[in-house]
């Protein structure tokens, strides 16, 4: 279902399948705010062209960096090369560090971290984001509420957090239920 909702707006089928995939992850793992509540969203991005059909590549490459364009299109397609590509240099190399550009949202953190621990290496997943906090003092949202998340090779998974005491996400589907917490 969730495939064929962002596929019906205009997503190439795989990248409506990696991120389908991920929304149910996020929604079987207990973080709704990354979950189906995100389907509507997402696919009133790709209606409006804000997500587009883009392909995202490895541009440039050495033996430790990465840089990956994400072509304006799924952060989860272009999180997924990344983490992908991680992998495979960790193979060859002690360090290999991926920096993402030019993509969209890219999902639940924690689940690009797991990916990492899974195939039983050490790595930090973060992402910048837009305004969403005002800083101390302040009136207007300046601060990202930035995703930072810890892989670790160990049975009991990782660490999956913001800066702040709250996802937006979380905000977001707390309202949308008429909670007042």
């Amino acid at each position: 279902m969730a495939t064929g909702v962002l596929a019906a707006a205009g997503a190439s089928p795989d990248a409506a399948a990696i991120t389908a995939a991920d929304v149910l992850y996020a929604e079987a793992s207990g973080v709704a705010s990354h979950g189906l509540l995100r389907l509507p969203y997402l696919a009133d991005q790709v209606k409006s062209g804000k997500i587009r059909a883009g392909r995202p590549t490895v541009v440039q490459e050495s033996a430790a960096v990465l840089r990956i364009d994400g072509a304006c299109g799924f952060g989860y397609v272009a999180a997924r090369l990344g983490v992908d590509a991680v992998i495979d240099g960790l193979a060859r190399g002690p360090v290999v560090v991926a920096a993402v550009s030019n993509s969209h949202h890219l999902g639940m953190a924690g689940r690009h971290a797991e990916r990492i621990a899974e195939a039983g290496f050490l790595g930090l997943v973060c992402s910048s984001t837009s305004g969403a906090i005002a800083p101390l003092g302040g009136h207007r949202a300046l601060l990202g509420n930035s995703p930072l998340a810890l892989a670790v090779p160990v049975a009991s998974g990782g660490a999956d957090g913001g800066r702040s005491g709250t996802r937006r996400g979380r905000t977001r589907t707390h309202c949308g239920r008429g909670s007042t917490w």
